[in-house]
């Protein structure tokens, strides 16, 4: 009988396993550098006609991780709003996510 129910349990261990290795390695989420080099290479791609240098845009890419790793730390249900947004395709798209996530700022500050 417990070896019947050993054979059971394992298989549902392991899945539970599986599943809390995968929240770990998942972390807080996206980290705010890797969404906004998805983010800028969005902007890139759109706005070919740039005429910023590399230094600019490096120092576009530090001052978004600064101000995301802020978002981040201060106001974490906004940043998985908003993390996500980086994966949209085009600029316009990712400005229409980040202003649903603004607007349920928002309103949760309003509770």
């Amino acid at each position: 009988m417990l070896a019947k129910a050993s054979k059971l349990i394992r298989p549902a261990l392991a899945a539970w396993l599986v599943a809390m290795g995968a929240v770990a390695l998942s972390g807080c989420g996206k980290s705010p550098e890797s969404v906004c080099k998805k983010v800028q290479a969005i902007r890139d791609k759109e706005d070919k006609d740039s005429k910023k240098s590399d230094d600019d845009k490096k120092k576009e890419l530090d001052d978004c991780v600064k101000r995301a790793e802020k978002e981040k730390a201060e106001n974490p249900k906004k940043w998985d709003c908003m993390a996500p947004c980086a994966d949209k395709e085009t600029w316009k798209e990712v400005r229409e996510c980040t202003k649903v996530c603004e607007k349920d700022d928002k309103k949760e500050d309003k509770k």
